[in-house]
């Protein structure tokens, strides 16, 4: 159920799919942007805790120009913040934590020391083994299918992801569980990558999220990798990589493709699948491709008026 001490600001999430209003199995959490209280759920990405409470302005660039979430998967930083004073935060893929001080990201912000949250800040924690027969990088469909084939041939597999769920950005999981959620994100395909995620973990696959590998040196017996992630940074040495890093949208730019708002269809997917936010009352969508179709229907499922689908 909703928390009380959250009540009275609840109708300020229009984002969230049900109008803010619909009880959660989710926590409730508060945190700030540029001085304001807001308020998330547990597991959101702070773009989505952002954009469900009705905000879409994250950055500024070189010319004083807003800027906000475009891609939805860490590949344009676009929707780079400032949190607890450490810069240039993907808002996209940090989850948004209580007592959380968000601030605007301007142009060549200064550096700061951060307080601790365990965000790679020990650079010499060893938090994965040492030496590995198999890493993974990546845990979507490539991922998690090499994964499970190398265990079930008895090979040793890490399964590394930078992303705090598993599942990659078509067998997209979701973060956040409500009473809409079987009809907003558990259909077949969410479900086809909760059984893949279920197998891989039942043959011993370890999976790490939230980690990143950052550097891979070749070395006499395999690969030196340089990991970095909530648990610290450490090296391991492998004998194998499989790397598995997907795919994303390459969008053709057009005039106002900057403008916060303008975002591709997997932000506005991963937006609905994930963590059930809308990314506002009324959208267009523009492009080719099956996709914008299976975005548009999920929209209007959600209560978002389509204003139209223009196929290019």
């Amino acid at each position: 159920m909703l928390e009380h001490k959250f009540e009275n600001e609840l109708s300020s999430h229009p984002n969230w799919l049900g109008g803010g209003r619909e009880p959660d199995a989710t926590e409730l959490i508060s945190f700030s942007f540029n001085g304001k209280r807001m308020i998330g759920r547990q597991g959101e990405s702070i773009a989505a805790a952002l954009i469900g409470g009705g905000v879409r302005e994250f950055r500024q660039s070189r010319e004083g120009d807003n800027r906000g979430l475009y891609c939805g998967m860490g590949t344009c930083f676009e929707c780079l913040v400032q949190v607890d004073g450490a810069v240039s935060k993907r808002a996209c893929l940090v989850p948004v934590e209580e007592g959380m001080v968000i601030q605007t990201q301007t142009y060549a912000p200064s550096l700061r020391f951060s307080k601790d949250r365990n965000e790679g800040s020990n650079l010499d924690t060893q938090f994965l083994p040492r030496t590995i027969e198999l890493v993974v990088i990546g845990a979507g469909p490539g991922g998690l299918a090499g994964a499970i084939s190398a265990a079930r041939s008895g090979v040793s597999v890490v399964l590394l992801d930078e992303r705090a769920l598993p599942g990659g950005q078509y067998f997209k999981q979701p973060a956040i569980q409500g009473a809409s959620s079987s009809k907003t994100v558990c259909d077949k395909q969410s479900l086809q990558g909760k059984l893949l995620i279920k197998i891989a973990g039942d043959l011993g696959v370890a999976m790490y999220r939230k980690t990143m590998v950052w550097n891979a040196v070749k070395v006499k017996n395999g690969f030196d990798l340089y990991v970095t992630g909530d648990n610290g940074s450490c090296r391991i040495t492998t004998k194998q990589i499989i790397i598995a890093a997907g795919a994303y949208e390459k969008s053709f730019p057009i005039p106002g493709w900057t403008l916060p708002g303008f975002m591709t269809t997997g932000a506005v997917q991963t937006l609905l699948r994930a963590y059930r936010v809308t990314p506002g009352s009324c959208v267009l969508i523009c492009g080719n491709g099956p996709l914008n179709l299976q975005v548009a229907a999920e929209l209007i499922q959600g209560g978002v008026n389509v204003a139209g689908v223009i196929e290019i």
